[in-house]
């Protein structure tokens, strides 16, 4: 996730994604129901991320039980990239709240992987611990 998300910053898929969709509205006469078809889109892609997140957590409940800052990372940075989405294509447009390219929003974003880095800092600590006791024997 950490590296599609990394790839995305690099090459900004996103904007040739929306311009994608917006030719391809324009080519199928949509472009009267753009900001339904956004919400849909947003809406799905929640749905999505939300399925896919606690199919992981079944799944591999053992894992984020060993490794507790994984999981708040995983939805700090589903989050993100959801309000992202809903900034982006305008779903987010409330009176006095702007999410296309508010700071917080990074902060969100770093606060996701600051989760991941301090699990692998914890995983490589208790990988180690093992071989430094029995350098200590030694």
């Amino acid at each position: 996730m950490l590296g599609l998300l990394g790839l995305n910053k690099q090459l900004d898929l996103q904007t040739l994604f929306i311009q994608a969709g917006r030719e391809l509205a324009v080519a199928l006469g949509w472009c009267g129901e753009r900001r339904r078809l956004q919400l849909i889109f947003v809406l799905v892609l929640g749905t999505v991320m939300i399925g896919v997140l606690l199919t992981m957590l079944w799944k591999r409940r053992r894992f984020f039980g060993q490794n507790p800052w994984t999981l708040p990372g995983l939805g700090l940075l589903a989050a993100y990239v959801l309000l992202r989405t809903m900034g982006i294509d305008h779903v987010g447009e409330f009176p006095g709240l702007n999410l296309d390219d508010s700071p917080w929003l990074d902060g969100l974003e770093l606060s996701g992987i600051i989760c991941f880095v301090v699990a692998g800092g914890r995983a490589t600590k208790t990988a180690l611990q093992p071989h430094a006791r029995e350098l200590e024997a030694n």
